[in-house]
């Protein structure tokens, strides 16, 4: 039983691993920046369609350059990772149309 399950289980997890390496981006809006407790924080309305419809999400700033020249308002595509406590955005880029 286990010699017939041992194809798939390996298959699934040559897939699993794949899919887990695939950069994923999250659109959303702009809104700007703020500082609190001594870090800075990009604010990012999520579109419609995300789960979290109208919700505006604060995200930690890391490195200042990573917001560059994104203004208020933009559209964005964005890339955040779970450090420690906070939610850090790691890359931001305007949304192709």
């Amino acid at each position: 039983m286990l010699r017939s399950l041992l194809p798939i289980l390996l298959g699934v997890t040559t897939a699993f691993a794949a899919s887990a390496a695939d950069v994923v981006y999250t659109r959303g809006e702009f809104r700007g920046t703020s500082r609190h407790d001594g870090h800075d924080y990009a604010h990012i309305k999520i579109v419609v369609g995300s789960k979290l419809p109208f919700s505006t999400l604060a995200y930690r700033i890391a490195d200042v350059a990573v917001p560059g020249d994104i203004a208020k308002g933009m559209k964005v595509e964005f890339r955040a990772e779970r450090v420690g406590r906070d939610n850090v955005l790691v890359e931001i880029r305007r949304a192709s149309p």
